[in-house]
């Protein structure tokens, strides 16, 4: 599972296309519609991030990214329908981290959400109470991030967890993470190999590795994810 976005904008209608962009890079998102309480509203989803589509600069509500950046501690910031000086300087004195203003692509937005995520997460400011049932895979650093704590993986064990995580919580087959980490015709790899890397990512990533939770064990067969996990 990946981060959660809250997007709010004039109506429900209108934030379609990025919540469309978002949900397509498999972001979950929440869809709000402004309020006089709707820094509320933003609290009371959880989000990882926050997108504020402002529109044209004439229907901006200041207070509205003033309150949202005191309400919820994670990424904030704002969309403008065209470039306009006074309202990105507004904007930023308003307490939003950032503001993109058209035109720009679905890729440069989505590069913008993922360097904000990944800064926010690489600080150890995620807003939510991590219960060690959950991890987050920085895919540009190969690193984890466990409750508040960042833990620096080996390229073979970034590559070990990277497809159990793409299991979605299914098993994975030991031939099947052999061949995804070392390629098929490597024929000189230890039979041993997987299970001893097993053993280094639970050192790294389990509270108690001789009882795992975060990777789990279907014996004969294979492994699989037992936390949720979190791309940024």
């Amino acid at each position: 599972m990946n981060a959660r976005i809250t997007v709010i904008a004039g109506c429900k209608g209108q934030s379609r296309p990025l919540s469309n962009c978002l949900q397509k890079a498999e972001y979950e998102v929440v869809e709000l519609c402004p309020s006089p309480r709707v820094e509320e509203a933003v609290r009371a989803s959880a989000p990882d991030m926050v997108i504020y589509e402002c529109g044209y600069p004439e229907h901006f509500d200041e207070s509205a990214i003033i309150n949202i950046s005191r309400a919820v501690d994670v990424p904030l910031f704002a969309l403008g329908a065209n470039h306009d000086e006074n309202f990105v300087v507004t904007i930023l004195r308003s307490g939003a981290d950032g503001c993109l203003c058209e035109p720009f692509t679905d890729s440069e937005l989505l590069a913008y959400v993922e360097a904000h995520l990944r800064r926010h997460w690489s600080w150890g400011n995620h807003s939510r109470d991590l219960t060690g049932n959950e991890l987050f895979i920085n895919t540009l650093s190969c690193s984890v991030i466990v409750g508040y704590k960042i833990i620096k993986l080996t390229p073979t064990e970034y590559r070990l967890l990277a497809r159990l995580a793409e299991g979605n919580g299914n098993v994975v087959t030991r031939e099947e993470l052999s061949s995804y980490v070392w390629g098929r015709q490597n024929r000189d790899v230890s039979p041993n190999a997987i299970s001893l890397y097993i053993s280094h990512l639970r050192k790294k990533l389990e509270p108690d590795p001789r009882n795992p939770r975060c990777i789990k064990t279907k014996w004969g067969t294979g492994y699989y994810m037992g936390w949720d996990v979190r791309r940024v």
